[in-house]
Protein backbone atom coordinates (compact mmCIF):
# COMPACT_ATOMS: atom_id res chain seq x y z
CA UNK A 1 0.00 0.00 0.00
CA UNK A 2 1.39 3.42 -0.81
CA UNK A 3 2.56 5.42 2.19
CA UNK A 4 0.31 8.46 1.45
CA UNK A 5 -2.74 6.16 1.43
CA UNK A 6 -1.70 4.68 4.77
CA UNK A 7 -1.33 8.16 6.28
CA UNK A 8 -4.72 9.23 4.90
CA UNK A 9 -6.39 6.16 6.34
CA UNK A 10 -4.60 6.62 9.68
CA UNK A 11 -5.98 10.14 9.97
CA UNK A 12 -9.54 9.09 9.07
CA UNK A 13 -11.80 8.87 12.17
CA UNK A 14 -13.60 5.83 10.72
CA UNK A 15 -10.36 3.94 10.29
CA UNK A 16 -9.14 4.94 13.73
CA UNK A 17 -12.44 3.73 15.19
CA UNK A 18 -12.12 0.41 13.38
CA UNK A 19 -8.55 -0.06 14.60
CA UNK A 20 -9.63 0.74 18.16
CA UNK A 21 -12.46 -1.78 17.89
CA UNK A 22 -10.06 -4.49 16.69
CA UNK A 23 -7.60 -3.59 19.45
CA UNK A 24 -10.35 -3.92 22.07
CA UNK A 25 -11.38 -7.34 20.74
CA UNK A 26 -7.79 -8.55 20.96
CA UNK A 27 -7.51 -7.30 24.52
CA UNK A 28 -10.82 -8.97 25.39
CA UNK A 29 -9.52 -12.27 24.02
CA UNK A 30 -6.32 -11.93 26.04
CA UNK A 31 -8.26 -11.13 29.19
CA UNK A 32 -10.46 -14.16 28.54
CA UNK A 33 -7.42 -16.40 28.29
CA UNK A 34 -6.03 -14.95 31.51
CA UNK A 35 -9.39 -15.43 33.24
CA UNK A 36 -9.35 -19.12 32.34
CA UNK A 37 -5.96 -19.42 34.03
CA UNK A 38 -6.99 -17.34 37.04
CA UNK A 39 -8.78 -20.22 38.75
CA UNK A 40 -5.64 -22.31 38.50
CA UNK A 41 -3.51 -19.48 39.88
CA UNK A 42 -5.86 -18.76 42.76
CA UNK A 43 -5.93 -22.48 43.59
CA UNK A 44 -2.14 -22.55 43.68
CA UNK A 45 -1.86 -19.46 45.87
CA UNK A 46 -4.59 -20.79 48.17
CA UNK A 47 -2.68 -24.07 48.51
CA UNK A 48 0.50 -22.16 49.36
CA UNK A 49 -1.43 -20.17 51.96
CA UNK A 50 -3.01 -23.32 53.44
CA UNK A 51 0.24 -25.31 53.50
CA UNK A 52 2.53 -22.49 54.66
CA UNK A 53 4.43 -23.07 57.87
CA UNK A 54 4.99 -19.36 58.27
CA UNK A 55 2.22 -16.89 59.08
CA UNK A 56 4.14 -14.34 57.02
CA UNK A 57 4.01 -16.52 53.89
CA UNK A 58 0.32 -17.30 54.48
CA UNK A 59 -0.49 -13.60 54.94
CA UNK A 60 1.40 -12.61 51.76
CA UNK A 61 -0.39 -15.30 49.72
CA UNK A 62 -3.82 -14.29 50.99
CA UNK A 63 -3.08 -10.60 50.43
CA UNK A 64 -2.01 -11.39 46.86
CA UNK A 65 -5.37 -13.05 46.20
CA UNK A 66 -7.31 -10.12 47.64
CA UNK A 67 -5.21 -7.46 45.87
CA UNK A 68 -5.55 -9.17 42.50
CA UNK A 69 -9.29 -9.65 42.97
CA UNK A 70 -9.72 -5.96 43.79
CA UNK A 71 -7.62 -4.88 40.80
CA UNK A 72 -9.67 -7.02 38.42
CA UNK A 73 -12.93 -5.74 39.92
CA UNK A 74 -11.81 -2.13 39.51
CA UNK A 75 -10.70 -2.70 35.92
CA UNK A 76 -13.93 -4.47 35.02
CA UNK A 77 -16.01 -1.65 36.45
CA UNK A 78 -14.02 0.98 34.58
CA UNK A 79 -14.24 -0.95 31.31
CA UNK A 80 -18.03 -1.17 31.60
CA UNK A 81 -18.35 2.52 32.44
CA UNK A 82 -16.08 3.55 29.55
CA UNK A 83 -18.06 1.42 27.09
CA UNK A 84 -21.29 3.04 28.27
CA UNK A 85 -19.84 6.56 27.94
CA UNK A 86 -18.47 5.80 24.47
CA UNK A 87 -21.87 4.51 23.36
CA UNK A 88 -23.56 7.66 24.67
CA UNK A 89 -21.05 9.83 22.80
CA UNK A 90 -21.64 7.90 19.57
CA UNK A 91 -25.40 8.32 19.94
CA UNK A 92 -25.05 12.05 20.63
CA UNK A 93 -22.79 12.66 17.66
CA UNK A 94 -24.87 10.51 15.33
CA UNK A 95 -21.83 8.41 14.39
CA UNK A 96 -23.11 5.04 15.56
CA UNK A 97 -21.96 2.35 13.13
CA UNK A 98 -20.83 4.92 10.53
CA UNK A 99 -18.26 3.34 8.25
CA UNK A 100 -18.79 -0.08 9.80
CA UNK A 101 -20.74 -3.08 8.61
CA UNK A 102 -21.22 -6.03 10.94
CA UNK A 103 -18.17 -4.88 12.93
CA UNK A 104 -15.82 -5.22 9.95
CA UNK A 105 -13.65 -2.46 8.59
CA UNK A 106 -14.63 -0.85 5.31
CA UNK A 107 -12.00 1.49 3.86
CA UNK A 108 -13.25 4.99 3.13
CA UNK A 109 -14.09 5.25 -0.55
CA UNK A 110 -12.32 8.61 -0.83
CA UNK A 111 -8.99 6.99 0.16
CA UNK A 112 -8.97 3.93 -2.10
Amino acid sequence: MPRPTAYRWASDPKVRSAVESIRRRLIDRSVGLMARRATYAVGGITKIAADADSDSVRLKALRAILADMMAVSNYSGLEDRMAEIEEQLRERSGNANRGMSDGRFEPPTSCV
